[in-house]
Formats: C-alpha cells, structure tokens, sequence
C-alpha cells in the first residue's frame, strides 16, 4: 500500500497529531500531505496537493508489531484531487 501511495504522491509526508496507548494498542493520528505527481489506482497524475487525517491503529506483542491497521479520509483525498464530488447536505427544517 505505501509503496502505491509513494509512487503516486513522491513528497508524501505523515505528521504526527496524537499518540494513545492502551495495552497492547497503539493509535496515533496523523496528517497526510503530498503532490499527486504519479498514478494513483488508474487515476491520472493532477498534480493537486492533498492535506487529509489518517489514523494507524497497531497491535504490539513483546515489543513487536504484530499488527496495523490504517484508516484514512478517502474520500476527503478524492474530493481534493478532483475526481469525486458529493451532494450538498441540506439542513431540515426545523
């Protein structure tokens, strides 16, 4: 997945928010940021910057990661590169 990622946006850059720990769990939050200069699964370069939230959520067991998970705002990241727009919500009435 990263390197997917690296190629697509090679000024990739992760910064750290937030750390939190909780037994054998760690989450940390993060802000992503980069350049679409390369292919990004079948989407062409646009050379548009992205700035989106990630969180990595990671099983430690004996002092090794055993496992990860990363989530990030796809469709933040989409919307910002400009290949998907979302309807307008609209407030009810009220």
């Amino acid at each position: 997945m990263f390197e997917t990622y690296f190629k697509a946006f090679p000024d990739l850059h992760f910064e750290t928010e937030q750390i939190l720990t909780s037994g054998d769990y760690l989450v940390e939050r993060a802000r992503v940021t980069g350049t679409h200069k390369g292919n990004l699964m079948g989407i062409a370069p646009t050379n548009k910057t992205i700035n989106i939230q990630s969180c990595n959520v990671v099983e430690v067991r004996n002092g090794k990661i055993i496992r990860s998970r990363i989530y990030a705002d796809n469709a933040k990241m989409l919307q910002q590169l400009g290949v998907l727009s979302l309807p307008k919500t609209t407030q009810a009435a009220g």
